[in-house]
Formats: structure tokens, C-alpha cells, sequence
């Protein structure tokens, strides 16, 4: 009985690790394409611009802004009867926020997404 424990302890692992994985995704992959997404969004070469909306105002958003509903997260879990359900719930919206960012036709759009996911992120 013993092993069969260890192996699903693994599993559970594995999948928590993916799920991270898959959240913590789109905080990653835009840092290397600033440029690209400035003109997506209709920035154009004005580097300023992108620097201060893609670069500063996404990392305030999904970093210090969201540090309230971390601690939210965070006092839940010691009030939630189930954790499995919170650490469920909160790694579903963060990856549907990782879509979000994905899908982001305008930069509020890509601003709530990032907040949301870095909320989730706790």
C-alpha cells in the first residue's frame, strides 16, 4: 500500500506542476516579444510607450496589484473546508486567464488577464 501512495503523491505532483506550468506561461513568453506586441496593440515604434505599458504597468498589475487577492487566496485556505477545491478553482481561472492574455484583442483586455492570472499565482 505504501508504494501505490507514493506513486499517486507523484501524480498529484506532476499535475500540480503542469497546471503552475501552463499559469505562469504568459507572464514569460511576452518579455521577449515586447516589440511585436507594441505593434499589435498600436504602439508602433514609440518604445517609450511600450516600455511603459507593455513592460512597467503588466509587471505592476500582475504583481504588486494583485497582492491583495493573494492574501485573499491565502486566508481562504485556511478557511475553506477542501484545499484540493481552492488550489482547483484557482489554478481553472488562472489558466483561463492565461487564455485571456492570449486572446487579448485591446491592452484592457491584456491588463485584467494579466492582473487576474497574477492574482492566481499566489
Amino acid at each position: 500500500p505504501r508504494k501505490s501512495q507514493d506513486s499517486h503523491h507523484h501524480a498529484q505532483a506532476l499535475l500540480l506542476s503542469l497546471a503552475f506550468f501552463f499559469i505562469w506561461s504568459p507572464q514569460n513568453l511576452l518579455a521577449p516579444n515586447l516589440t511585436q506586441a507594441a505593434h499589435d496593440f498600436g504602439y508602433g515604434d514609440d518604445t517609450r510607450a511600450r516600455d511603459l505599458y507593455l513592460g512597467s504597468n503588466l509587471a505592476l498589475a500582475s504583481s504588486v496589484l494583485s497582492l491583495p487577492f493573494s492574501a485573499l487566496i491565502g486566508f481562504a485556505s485556511d478557511v475553506v473546508s477542501s484545499r484540493r477545491t481552492l488550489i482547483s478553482v484557482t489554478a481553472f481561472v488562472g489558466g483561463m486567464a492565461a487564455i485571456a492574455t492570449g486572446m487579448s484583442t485591446t491592452y484592457t483586455q491584456l491588463i485584467i488577464s494579466r492582473f487576474v492570472g497574477g492574482s492566481c499565482m499566489s
